[in-house]
């Protein structure tokens, strides 16, 4: 995993002029659904799968969760909210009004899905991240949103072992 946050971190410094001009000022909505979204991806039962860290032990092993931690927390939020968001459901946005939010909206819930293990969960997650976007129209709250939800699961998966979760 510490390589693909670094390829990650990588891709995001070709970004670098756009992502420096993003105004962060997320509001109370944005963080309280967040919240909501780790909660209820916690929430549902997952079986505890094998140990992703291999044997790794000692610095090693402290690197491998900072590195699982901010490609979490802060890396894909950041990566998934802008193509998702941010470009793709855009596009797809082909007039005005509600149903060209919605449509787009759906759309894009079956791709993010289709990328995650938890379709169900992940469905969820991202119609809530598109409501979050499309409330300000500002992609910044998204990945305010899906970093807050990330960060619930990534502790949670922590504390309690169960790294699966994540």
């Amino acid at each position: 995993y510490p390589l693909r946050a670094l390829a990650m971190t990588a891709a995001l410094a070709v970004f670098w002029p756009f992502l420096s001009k993003l105004e962060w000022r997320p509001d109370a909505a944005s963080l309280l659904i967040g919240f909501a979204i780790g909660l209820m991806w916690v929430a549902i039962p997952v079986k505890q799968g094998a140990s992703p860290y291999g044997t790794l032990a000692g610095a090693w092993l402290i690197g491998w969760f900072v590195a699982r931690g901010l490609g979490t927390i802060v890396l894909v939020p950041v990566i998934e909210e802008l193509f998702f968001r941010k470009y793709l459901e855009r596009k797809l946005r082909l007039g005005q009004g509600m149903l060209w939010k919605i449509i787009p909206a759906l759309i894009i819930a079956g791709i993010f899905a289709i990328l995650h293990d938890r379709w169900v969960e992940a469905i969820i997650a991202s119609l809530a991240f598109s409501y979050v976007m499309a409330r300000r129209e500002r992609v910044e709250d998204a990945i305010v949103s899906h970093g807050v939800a990330n960060a619930v699961v990534f502790v949670t998966a922590v504390t309690t072992g169960n790294l699966s979760m994540i």
